[in-house]
């Protein structure tokens, strides 16, 4: 296993221990519940939670009815509402999410309701949340960067043994075309000592001519 593998291994392992640390709470359909959260500037912040009605006639918490909404109101640490919205369930989902950036570092007051028009104080809820105060965001992230490192080392390692690959062969290259300039040497150095050996021929051949018909012109005492 590679150091990349196992770093992406313990990554995975703080996402689902930080993921078993959701609290949950009760709170009736009218009323707000709000609490701070501590936020890094140009953090990410998601929240996921559950929400559940209790049912009177059976005494458990079971999923809303349809149109059933939670309102989420945020502010920063000026004030100022960044985030206003009301996230409706569909018909059998009690789960949602939420998400906002912070601008600034600081606490920041996060409010959740419901959309209920009621009068009085409503069905009793219980919700189950999650705050990712940018933590498993920034795993996440460091998760997808190991993989791409680990797709690129293995295209550097591609990349190296195509490289030998190519050493290897321009090696062999230069034998062979070091033993052709051996072997075109060795021809031509054999030409040239033919070539040599032939003209010599030649020229012992005409001396022995010529001094043949001298002796013959004068045996016959032409000249």
């Amino acid at each position: 296993m590679t150091l990349v593998d196992r770093v992406f291994i313990l990554i995975v392992l703080v996402n689902v221990l930080s993921v078993a640390s959701a609290l949950y709470f009760y709170m009736h359909e009218t009323s707000t519940k709000c609490f701070m959260e501590e936020v890094a500037e140009h953090t990410m912040v998601t929240g996921k939670y559950v929400m559940e009605v209790h049912n009177a006639n059976t005494g458990t918490f079971t999923v809303p009815d349809a149109g059933f909404g939670l309102l989420v109101d945020v502010e920063d640490p000026h004030l100022t509402t960044i985030l206003h919205k009301v996230y409706t369930q569909t018909q059998g989902e009690a789960r949602g999410k939420f998400a906002f950036h912070s601008t600034d570092s600081g606490e920041y007051k996060i409010c959740l309701s419901t959309n209920s028009s009621t009068w009085f104080t409503g069905a009793l809820l219980k919700i189950t949340l999650h705050i990712d105060n940018g933590e498993n965001f920034w795993a996440e992230q460091s998760a997808r960067n190991l993989q791409q490192v680990g797709v690129a080392t293995d295209i550097v390692k591609r990349l190296v043994i195509k490289v030998r690959s190519i050493g290897v062969l321009q090696d062999r290259k230069r034998v062979i075309e070091a033993s052709y300039r051996e072997l075109s040497n060795a021809t031509l150095n054999a030409l040239y000592l033919w070539a040599f050996g032939q003209l010599l021929i030649i020229l012992m051949a005409g001396f022995c001519m010529i001094r043949s018909l001298r002796s013959f012109f004068i045996a016959k005492k032409i000249v």
